[in-house]
């Protein structure tokens, strides 16, 4: 498995990683939006196959009820677990402890909690 990092246009504040293993490939993109009070994180997945044989695949994501902050962002919020005492799909978004956590772009083929 490797893996690569890049800046949208080598410059943009928009990074992507992409990793590498075998035929597939895997591109993760973040991009942060909005007001600082109402600000939003957009991720885009993006599953490429680079050989020329056809090959079936599935993206699955996890919520996971972990914050992860590598330590030069440890300013003054501390990583680690958060409750979770419901998580449930209502057609349109993800909704941890009753919030909107997560809304995908596209409908997803399935849904598990």
């Amino acid at each position: 498995m490797t893996t690569r990092q890049s800046l949208a246009k080598d410059h943009l504040p928009i990074p992507s990683v992409t990793w590498q293993g075998g035929d597939l490939e895997l591109e993760i993109t973040a991009l942060a939006d909005g007001p600082a009070a109402e600000s939003a994180v957009s991720a885009r997945y993006v599953v490429r196959n680079t050989g020329a044989a056809p090959r079936r695949a599935a993206l699955v994501l996890a919520l996971r009820p972990f914050q992860v902050l590598p330590p030069w962002q440890e300013v003054n919020i501390t990583g680690g677990v958060s409750r979770i005492d419901t998580i449930q799909w209502d057609q349109r978004c993800v909704l941890v402890n009753g919030q909107k956590t997560v809304r995908p772009w596209t409908r997803p083929a399935a849904f598990g909690a």
